[in-house]
């Protein structure tokens, strides 16, 4: 969502035909990628009961959006970059939503409703749960994840 952003803005700011339509195109490929990872992270983060409906509900925004393109294409009439404005505008506050989400490396994903409303409770805005600090022998040591 962030790179889409990014995209819609550079399209925004420049002046060659190719470069808006790459640039474009790019966009459109994060946003694509964006949509398939948010429907994957449901699938892992929503408890067993409720997933389902959870992927569902992300798929009827999905028709809403679509239902919605058409008149951000439209408002190109207003303006020949209100589109992409709209569109960077949307993905920024996405990407910052984004943000709040709990990480998952390494955690047992809920299975219940109620494991599904504490998971993530023990995480901070900042922490990274995949980067460790240990001491030894009074020397800090960080300690990655390993796939």
């Amino acid at each position: 969502m962030a790179i889409t952003c990014v995209l819609s803005i550079a399209e925004l700011m420049l002046h060659s035909m190719l470069a808006k339509l790459v640039m474009s195109i790019l966009s459109r490929f994060c946003l694509n990628m964006a949509a398939n990872v948010g429907l994957q992270y449901a699938a892992e983060l929503l408890p067993t009961p409720v997933r389902s409906q959870g992927v569902s509900f992300i798929h009827i925004f999905g028709i809403v959006a679509h239902s919605l393109a058409p008149y951000i294409t439209d408002s190109a009439a207003i303006w020949e970059g209100f589109p992409m404005l709209i569109i960077s505008t949307v993905s920024f506050f996405g990407a910052a939503l984004v943000l709040f989400l709990p990480e998952t490396v390494g955690q047992n994903l809920p299975q219940t409703i109620k494991q599904g409303e504490e998971f993530g409770r023990d995480q901070h805005f900042w922490s990274l749960p995949c980067y460790h600090k240990t001491h030894f022998n009074g020397h800090q040591h960080y300690h990655s994840c390993e796939r």
